[in-house]
């Protein structure tokens, strides 16, 4: 590996793809969201077509924390640096099984200290379960939202903001227009992850457009926020749910924290040109 390269790892969980590169970091150089060189660091990784022809979604860095196992930070496909990711949560901990043999690991994030646990695996994938918080209801949206008929809209706190829209079929959902239009609503000053969850098929079925990224193939945290929301509803403390690139299950009652099970996948290893902006922040740790 030349001196100006970093080896990163290719994982995705439930149709999330992530670009994961463990680091040994200078604490002052990634507590900011606002560091120019990592911002587009990510913005240059995340423009490539490295998943079959896909993008990934965001880019994660796993450091040494004293706190816990590992530490990890998440920059969404735009730069900017998110509370929270359950899918990517889950990559982290099938990382640290897998290089580490480490089944159950704490990991320090933005939102909090997370457990995840490898509940099973067969060759390069593994069905891990990931300890997610507690939801907090937040209310219904306020004011209209033009564009699109829903049945229901409330806002939850997952560590990071979403807004879940009940509808009667999120295939028609104008998920980009709505997606757009809701970054700019009062109630969301800091943007928001949209899911439009619709029951079809004698299933329950989501699609999300998130904050930074677009229209992604699944949404760990917006897997809760929608659990959270039919829990409110129905009293059930077990949700399955269908998206775009598979299955996630959670579990736990809306007053209670919440599990996030699933499926993740290593897709390989990956050789990365790296300025010396991001030579000098890490240092590949393996």
């Amino acid at each position: 590996m030349r001196a100006d390269e970093l080896q990163a790892s290719l994982y995705t969980g439930a149709g999330n793809r992530f670009v994961l590169l463990e680091v040994q970091a200078k604490e002052d150089r990634v507590e900011s969201d606002g560091d120019a060189a990592l911002c587009a660091f990510t913005r240059e990784i995340c423009s490539q077509e490295l998943f079959d022809g896909q993008r990934p979604d965001g880019f994660l860095l796993v450091s040494s924390d004293p706190q816990a196992a590992a530490r990890m930070i998440l920059f969404n496909a735009d730069g900017t640096r998110p509370e929270a990711c359950g899918n990517g949560l889950r990559c982290v901990g099938w990382h640290l099984a897998r290089t580490r043999g480490l089944e159950r690991v704490e990991i320090v994030t933005d939102a909090g200290v997370r457990a995840v646990r490898m509940e099973e695996s067969e060759k390069e994938r593994a069905y891990l379960s990931a300890e997610m918080g507690c939801a907090e209801f937040l209310g219904e949206l306020n004011g209209p939202l033009p564009d699109v008929e829903f049945q229901a809209a409330q806002r939850f706190n997952l560590g990071n903001p979403h807004c879940v829209l009940l509808v009667d079929d999120e295939r028609r959902a104008p998920l980009e227009r709505v997606g757009n239009a809701l970054q700019g609503h009062p109630d969301f000053p800091q943007g928001v992850n949209v899911g439009f969850l619709a029951r079809r098929e004698g299933s329950w079925r989501l699609r999300v457009w998130e904050r930074g990224v677009g229209e992604t193939e699944a949404c760990g945290t917006a897997a809760c926020a929608a659990a959270a929301f039919l829990g409110r509803r129905d009293g059930e403390q077990e949700h399955e749910l269908h998206l775009t690139g598979g299955l996630l299950w959670v579990g736990g009652a809306f007053s209670e924290p919440l599990e996030l099970r699933g499926w993740a996948s290593y897709h390989g290893e990956l050789k990365i040109e790296a300025p010396g902006e991001i030579l000098q922040l890490s240092a590949w740790a393996t």
